[in-house]
């Protein structure tokens, strides 16, 4: 479908407009297919060619809003940023408490953005919602993730 796109971080399908987005950190861009023209082999758009230093990560498109919001680990401003589908208004939206974010998502009907970023100090996955640390992941053995929500504890396999 599209070939020689480097290092691909993110991926994320969008099922209004049937097209595929993803992020590379090779070339810092977010990039997009849709796979479903006639003759399957789709037109590849890189949306946008971020700076050298960015390293894009997690993605995800609100259709509502024609949005892509990514998390973008460049080693001097790490952040979460966000433009229009067509890759006018680039714009950084959380740019403090954020060190090495990852994975992202949208919860549509809760009009929220949640976040991953991962701590190197303590070793955690922090989950985000705009700003609002609520729970974390800490790796204590290879099959089991300790989850921890305020004042209660879970165990999951």
């Amino acid at each position: 479908m599209a070939e020689k796109q480097g290092s691909v971080e993110g991926l994320y399908y969008e099922a209004t407009d049937s097209d595929l987005y993803w992020t590379c950190s090779n070339d810092a861009s977010i990039n997009r297919i849709n796979p479903n023209t006639k003759d399957g082999t789709g037109k590849l758009e890189k949306v946008l060619k971020l700076n050298s230093h960015d390293k894009p990560r997690g993605i995800a498109v609100d259709p509502c809003e024609s949005r892509i919001f990514f998390t973008n680990w460049n080693p001097q401003s790490p952040s979460i940023q966000r433009s229009f589908k067509s890759g006018y208004q680039l714009e950084s939206i959380i740019t403090v408490d954020i060190r090495m974010p990852n994975g992202l998502t949208l919860d549509h009907a809760a009009k929220k953005l949640y976040w991953v970023s991962y701590s190197q100090l303590t070793n955690q996955l922090i989950i985000f919602s705009q700003n609002t640390k609520f729970l974390f992941f800490s790796r204590l053995m290879p099959d089991w993730t300790k989850l921890n929500e305020w004042n209660t504890t879970a165990q999951t396999a």
